[in-house]
């Protein structure tokens, strides 16, 4: 796994999405929820650096706690994403915890650097699995709607 893809998996395992090059060149605009304010504190800038660390850890290079991943991720999640995204950001970020504690059985920051990556690795498959799962629901309505204006061509 390369840096890029991995700060993308971040992205995806948080509930964010990817954003689009359009929202980029017409430039980050967007207000913030009250419950994104919270990404700002300390306590929880330092505990979504834990996260990106978890996924992106220092080699031969800084890793993504050292890089500062942690506090450009609130800005973001403010500046880029909509509210509803805010919103999945924000409500995925509180699930953490409770999937650690289903994974390891502890909270994230008690875990150590193996079993903080091992439940970064299970919120990445259960994005993965998300994703494949829309995508084939995308694919059966369309399939779906394709049959439907069939039918009505031969009716």
């Amino acid at each position: 796994m390369n840096r890029r893809e991995a700060l993308q998996r971040v992205a995806l395992i948080l509930g964010g999405t990817v954003i689009g090059a359009n929202l980029f060149l017409e430039g980050c605009t967007r207000s913030a929820t009250k419950d994104v304010e919270g990404l700002f504190e300390a306590k929880t800038t330092d505990l979504l650096g834990d996260l990106a660390e978890a996924i992106l850890p220092a080699t031969a290079t800084p890793g993504a706690k050292e890089a500062g991943v942690g506090s450009f991720i609130p800005v973001m999640v403010r500046d880029c994403y909509t509210e509803k995204q805010q919103k999945a950001f924000v409500t995925g970020l509180a699930s953490l915890d409770s999937k650690a504690k289903e994974v390891k059985g502890k909270p994230f920051l008690e875990l150590s650097a193996a079993d903080r990556t091992a439940v970064a690795a299970a919120l990445d498959k259960e994005a993965n699995e998300f994703n494949k799962k829309q995508a084939e629901d995308q694919k059966d309505i369309l399939e779906k709607t394709k049959k439907n204006k069939i039918n009505c061509i031969i009716m």
